[in-house]
């Protein structure tokens, strides 16, 4: 059984046209209301149109939705809104065609030219998204980012976890502005990887890149390491944990996470990785001393050492 309501269009005195509002309660019961005036936020560029739209004043936790129609469907507990429609909770923005709220599982389902204006101003369109009704934690199809400092991400996939952190899949991720005379071309760099993680908050990304080694992106820098070349590598498995374990070990080391100590640790983790494959699951690692590790950190280090093509450049 479902129940439709809808309301005719009407101007609303802030020049968006509006159908009505839907106030949430901890997402769990609705109730339609008429739509009123709301007072605007001042925008944000670059998303203006997103930002301008946003109500000022909704109490802490409240969800507020905007639509031309809302379909109830008792039976399946679920709620669909459709047309122009637009969400706003706890500094949020999401605009899209449809959105659908499954009461049974607590997500929102949206599709449709999808837009998420995020708290501290990235947005993310996609051609569907699939959200807890907390916005902590998320599924994208078709992703495409902007951040606030203008890096871009696409992804075929993408998911948020615990409201922090966005792991993309078949992704590209370049932090050039793309060329406005002709936005047609590939931005000037892009970094591919099958799998790209982008933390909101640390600015530095370390991507592995399996037998190609290692890739390190700041803000202002970009540092990239080798796999440790090995005549015989036994067993793969686990190599990617012990560069981890290696690097982070390194780090917490560290007194000073700078750039020439994440560089060590990048460097550290790879001489790990590289004991790690010469044999089966763990046993390599079972028998590596400390002479071992640092007479191999010796060996990488003079392995990607060269030279200035000036002999009396500094």
């Amino acid at each position: 059984m479902s129940l439709v309501v809808a309301s005719k269009r009407r101007k609303a005195p802030s020049g968006r046209t509006l159908v009505g509002r839907v106030c949430v309660a901890g997402i769990v019961s609705l109730s339609l209301a008429a739509a009123g005036p709301h007072s605007v936020a001042q925008p944000v560029e670059p998303f203006s149109d997103l930002a301008r739209a946003t109500p000022t004043g909704l109490p802490a936790k409240k969800l507020l939705l905007e639509a031309d129609q809302l379909t109830y469907d008792f039976d399946n507990e679920t709620v669909t809104a459709t047309g122009d429609v637009q969400i706003y909770y706890e500094g949020y923005v999401l605009d899209a065609e449809t959105v659908t709220y499954d009461q049974r599982s607590g997500r929102l389902m949206a599709s449709g030219g999808v837009r998420l204006l995020e708290p501290g101003g990235n947005l993310v369109s996609a051609e569907r998204l699939d959200i807890t009704d907390d916005f902590r934690d998320a599924f994208v199809g078709s992703l495409n980012v902007v951040t606030t400092d203008r890096a871009r991400f696409t992804a075929q996939t993408a998911e948020r976890r615990d409201g922090n952190l966005t792991i993309f899949r078949k992704g590209i991720y370049t932090a050039c502005e793309r060329c406005l005379e002709h936005p047609e071309r590939p931005p000037l760099w892009q970094i591919k990887a099958a799998r790209i993680i982008h933390e909101l908050g640390p600015r530095t990304l370390v991507l592995k890149r399996g037998e190609y080694g290692v890739l390190m992106i700041t803000p202002d820098s970009v540092f990239t390491a080798p796999a440790y070349p090995l005549e015989n590598v036994f067993d793969p498995t686990g190599a990617g944990d012990t560069f981890a374990g290696g690097f982070l070990g390194y780090l917490a080391s560290c007194s000073d996470l700078n750039a020439a100590n994440y560089r060590r640790g990048i460097i550290f983790g790879s001489v790990m990785a590289s004991f790690n494959v010469e044999s089966f699951s763990l046993e390599r690692l079972r028998t590596l001393d400390r002479k071992e590790i640092d007479e191999r950190y010796r060996a990488f280090r003079r392995l990607t050492h060269f030279e200035d093509l000036d002999p009396e450049a500094e």
